[in-house]
């Protein structure tokens, strides 16, 4: 039997073998992808802003997966193209927050609307059974994702000693 490795390996190989083939056939044509205007690391940052207004650098840095001066690093980059500003907490002059701009909302509207109306595309090229064994795969493995993430977490909470 396989080890757990080379079983991880061959669903990326095929992974990487495939997504460009399936993307250059659902990229709608003639339009400018707005998420090409991004980095990942901006587009985590910038998708945390639809759960909520502001966060504290810290918050996003955790809330990311970044090391803070990454994070620090990113955000600057947002905000020097005014995606995202630096706001003074009112009562505390030593917190700062970063919030959404007009401009970051407007762009991360249209990257939703692309990426929408790309799924809308590549799902109407498959058959009913296809769509509902492709969604149904994706929604078991986000929650396996989501439970295994959640342990890793109290495993870590452990070792540091409960902080």
């Amino acid at each position: 039997m396989e080890n757990i490795y080379d079983r991880i390996e061959k669903v990326r190989h095929t992974f990487m073998k495939i997504m460009p083939k399936i993307n250059s056939k659902i990229m709608l044509t003639g339009t400018q992808n707005p998420m090409l205007n991004f980095t990942i690391s901006e587009l985590r940052i910038l998708q945390l802003f639809k759960e909520q207004e502001k966060y504290k650098m810290s918050e996003l840095a955790h809330a990311c997966g970044m090391p803070l001066p990454t994070a620090t690093h990113v955000v600057d980059k947002l905000v020097k193209n005014k995606f995202a500003k630096r706001v003074l907490d009112g009562k505390d002059r030593r917190v700062i927050y970063i919030e959404f701009t007009g401009k970051g909302k407007k762009a991360m509207a249209e990257c939703d609307i692309h990426h929408k109306e790309n799924v809308i595309k590549m799902m109407s090229m498959l058959e009913k059974e296809d769509q509902e064994r492709l969604v149904s795969t994706t929604e078991q493995f986000a929650a396996v994702l989501e439970e295994i993430s959640e342990k890793m977490e109290k495993k870590i909470k452990v070792k540091e000693g409960g902080k």
